[in-house]
């Protein structure tokens, strides 16, 4: 009687597991809704809500524009992003001095090069938190001092994110007529599961194979 031998994967009594990361996912959210900054005190609207939804996994990177601001006096300017989860970051804090800013377009991420200059003008910039302890009005949090958007990451980014807006002293006034965040996540990992049987069937000329 001649057999043959064969391996085949046909039942579950050996299990593997492996896990893999899917590509990295972008979102971009935005308020066109202008904010008045009012003179020596919080902004209409107070805080300045975008709404982030349909995103996965938690935060690598977050990235924030405001679109056309202009103020007569920017060092009065505190500004503070909130996530749904309750980490802050300042965008400024008293930087650029008296002199005037006009329908700038702002974007802060931790990709860029530079901080702000005494003359703000459009561009990209690191956040700027010159003056750690501003008094940010409630419903804002007390200001811990943080800048950087590392607090950001490894959170779910669902959820109200919140722009509080302060003018701390008297003589100036401005308006931003709207902002926008990008946000980057890394997917949780989807499990995938492998079922295989390694040992050898027996297949005769003639019958039924063994086992």
């Amino acid at each position: 009687m001649k057999t043959r031998s064969l391996t085949l994967a046909v039942s579950a009594l050996a299990l593997a597991t492996s896990s893999f990361v899917a590509h990295a996912a972008n979102y971009n959210f935005s308020n066109g809704t202008p904010i008045t900054i009012n003179d020596a005190g919080p902004a209409t609207a107070y805080p300045s809500t975008i709404n982030v939804t349909g995103t996965t996994g938690t935060i690598t990177k977050v990235t924030v524009t405001l679109t056309g601001l202009t103020h007569t006096f920017p060092a009065d300017l505190d500004i503070m992003l909130v996530s749904p989860t309750g980490q802050q970051a300042m965008l400024i804090s008293d930087a650029g001095a008296g002199n005037d800013i006009t329908n700038a377009t702002l974007t802060f991420s931790m990709d860029a090069l530079n901080t702000l200059p005494a003359t703000i003008v459009s561009g990209n910039y690191v956040p700027n938190h010159l003056s750690p302890g501003d008094a940010m009005p409630a419903p804002a949090p007390a200001d811990n001092g943080t800048s950087g958007f590392a607090v950001f990451n490894g959170n779910p980014a669902n959820g109200n994110w919140q722009l509080f807006i302060v003018d701390d002293l008297a003589g100036d006034t401005g308006t931003v007529q709207g902002w926008s965040l990008a946000i980057s996540t890394d997917p949780l990992p989807t499990n995938s599961l492998s079922v295989a049987n390694t040992a050898s069937i027996a297949i005769p000329t003639v019958g039924t194979a063994t086992p």
